[in-house]
């Protein structure tokens, strides 16, 4: 499985993290200089998903971009804390929402409000495309053992998902 990691601002995919992502795939974390361009183009994120990457994994502004990867050839996205009502209507991205999405949402998030990220979401997806855990003490912050218990359920119920003949 070919996994892509998008940071967040200032970020960038931990060693420990990392560890945690290559036991379910070969991963690709790109860096990003955000301070030049928050929103990727579409056509620097059709570099990163189109050779196939399964699954796309976003943190903060990487989520958006995620989101974004996502919607472009419906691949399925494990999205953390995105600040979507702020960035998405920014980007040139189509309308037309695909691909299954599964966010994790901080309720202490001090960067990020999920509230929202949660009206931006009632207005543009159909719930059956989108999983949404809001957690009540998570804030944007994801630590490495709450990234290892997420990573690790999300790819068992992809991988049982492929097992029953479903795309996610």
């Amino acid at each position: 499985m070919n996994i892509l990691y998008l940071h967040d601002v200032n970020s960038k995919l931990s060693d420990k993290k990392r560890m945690i992502l290559e036991k379910h795939g070969n991963v690709f974390a790109p860096n990003f200089d955000y301070s030049k361009e928050k929103i990727l183009s579409f056509k620097t994120i059709v570099k990163y998903v189109h050779p196939r990457k399964d699954v796309i994994i976003g943190c903060g502004l990487g989520a958006v971009n995620g989101f974004i990867g996502s919607n472009i050839n419906g691949t399925p996205a494990l999205l953390f804390n995105p600040p979507l009502m702020k960035y998405y209507k920014y980007s040139k991205a189509p309308q037309i929402v695909q691909g299954p999405k599964y966010l994790v949402l901080g309720a202490k998030d001090e960067v990020v409000d999920p509230r929202e990220t949660l009206t931006f979401l009632k207005d543009h997806l159909q719930q059956k495309e989108l999983e949404i855990k809001v957690y009540p003490y998570l804030g944007h912050e994801i630590s490495s053992v709450f990234f290892k218990e997420l990573v690790s359920d999300y790819f068992y119920n992809l991988k049982f998902t492929f097992r029953q003949g479903g795309c996610y």
